[in-house]
């Protein structure tokens, strides 16, 4: 695993065997994963999630997703600023249902709020 986006940039750790490995965090906004294997032992695999801290994010060409707060379903933290992009194929149109929503509620939604933008 590599904090950046190639096998040249540092190494933040190599892993193998079957313990779960603590969660790893990269300096950037870029994470480099390799897996190498030899032909001696195959073993069941990985499988990892990931998370980012929300700012700028784009989804592209994904039949459908979900995107959370941070920290959802718990509260959000403070001077929050999070965007996300959500591009389809040409030809098409996105539907965007929220299924939960809890923000700070003001008459003008001048605090916490969510613009949409087309």
């Amino acid at each position: 695993v590599h904090d950046g986006n190639s096998s040249s940039t540092p190494e933040l750790t190599r892993l193998c065997g079957t313990e779960l490995p603590s969660p790893i965090n990269s300096s950037s906004n870029q994470l480099y994963i390799k897996l190498r294997t030899d032909g001696s032992v195959n073993a069941g695999g990985f499988i990892a999630s990931y998370n980012s801290m929300c700012h700028n994010i784009l989804f592209s060409h994904q039949h459908q997703g979900v995107i959370e707060s941070l920290n959802f379903p718990n509260s959000y933290p403070g001077n929050s600023l999070c965007s996300w992009t959500i591009q389809a194929s040409s030809g098409n149109t996105i539907n965007y249902t929220f299924t939960a929503f809890q923000l700070e509620a003001t008459s003008s939604c001048n605090y916490d709020y969510i613009k949409v933008y087309v």
